[in-house]
């Protein structure tokens, strides 16, 4: 690939502004990466569904072209799909786009399909977290051969998926390291915090729970959870059950300023998800001096600062065992944006060999 290529993203959605930092966090940080490493590619974005109003703007010096789905219900989706492949069209005949790179398994995928199928253009797909599961509904209609490749954020997203492909990488999204000042382990206020929708799937009723038995312990004073959702009423009369609100606090959703902010005076995250893509929020705590508790998802792996439960007994015991060290040890296992890009890259190189 040419070090003045011309590389398109296609996403659901996107910043709307240079101060929506809590949007796609992870793609405004590979954007940004690939903006320091290759300041010479040209980057494209095309948003389909938000931000909500049709528009076309700078974000950090990459054009961004929302297409203003709002999430419409089919089949007045269609209209989304057709506006951004015509948009496509537009804006990139022959101004020589090298590379189309897709994310979620879904409507992003359907547009980069039909832009492989009409233009030839190289399209890489990108599966992102429970879109590899059979309740996606759109896995039965993506046409395998107008992506010639299909990335997953892990092996545990691999190992899980239904969706068969002849052609995969495993490259999760990384984050740029954090060279700022920390506060140090012992002089962190909050013992226990959870970042995150508040959703099923995250299983914050067992967080809850954790939280309980660590709090009746003597062993934890302090708990936040981050995030609103569907959730947020049942968790909020588990805590008033238990009767530790004064313990517990539910902040609602926070910007990513204010949530480093917090992870940066937190000792222990405590994730109970049933399933993650990538889990970045790992990383991102990691990157702001946190332990981590968890179960099996994502990139969760074992280490000095992170243990992995099976059990609601073992998030117990692991977050116990970790409060009680003195120090966060090395940030060994922290997965870099840097070496995210160097991947995308291999694979975008390998696609657009002797064109």
């Amino acid at each position: 690939m040419k070090s003045d290529s011309h590389i398109v993203y296609i996403v659901p959605g996107f910043a709307k502004n240079e101060q929506d930092t809590s949007a796609v966090p992870y793609l405004q940080d590979l954007i940004l990466g690939i903006n320091e490493q290759h300041p010479s590619i040209k980057i494209t974005i095309i948003a389909l569904e938000y931000p909500y109003e049709e528009s076309v703007y700078q974000w950090n010096g990459n054009n961004v072209y929302a297409i203003g789905g709002k999430n419409k219900k089919w089949p007045t989706k269609i209209f989304t799909l057709f506006k951004a492949f015509k948009l496509f069209k537009k804006i990139a005949p022959h101004k020589k786009v090298a590379i189309v790179h897709s994310f979620w398994l879904g409507e992003s995928t359907i547009v980069g399909n039909w832009i492989n199928r009409k233009m030839k253009i190289p399209h890489i797909a990108n599966a992102m977290g429970q879109d590899v599961l059979s309740s996606n509904k759109y896995l039965p209609f993506l046409s395998k051969k107008h992506h010639q490749k299909l990335i997953y954020l892990s092996e545990f997203q691999k190992s899980n998926s239904v969706y068969e492909h002849p052609n995969t990488s495993t490259i999760s999204f990384g984050v740029k390291p954090n060279k700022g000042p920390q506060i140090e382990w012992e002089e962190r206020k909050i013992d226990l915090l959870g970042v995150g929708s508040l959703i099923p799937i995250k299983q914050y009723d067992l967080f809850i729970e954790v939280a309980t038995i660590l709090i009746k312990k003597g062993l934890v004073n302090s708990v936040v959870l981050v995030g609103s959702g569907p959730e947020q009423s049942k968790l909020e009369e588990q805590i008033k059950a238990h009767n530790l609100s004064q313990y517990i606090q539910l902040v609602g959703q926070k910007n990513r300023t204010e949530v480093f902010e917090l992870m940066n005076n937190s000792k222990v995250f405590l994730h109970p998800s049933k399933f993650e893509g990538t889990g970045y929020v790992f990383l991102e705590a990691l990157n702001n001096g946190m332990k981590i508790v968890s179960f099996k998802c994502g990139i969760a792996k074992e280490s000095n600062n992170w243990k992995i439960a099976t059990t609601t007994i073992d998030l117990v015991n692991n977050c116990e065992e970790l409060l009680k060290e003195s120090s966060f040890k090395s940030k060994s296992e922290m997965y870099t944006v840097k070496e995210t890009i160097d991947a995308f890259f291999k694979i975008y190189n390998e696609q657009t060999s002797g064109t």
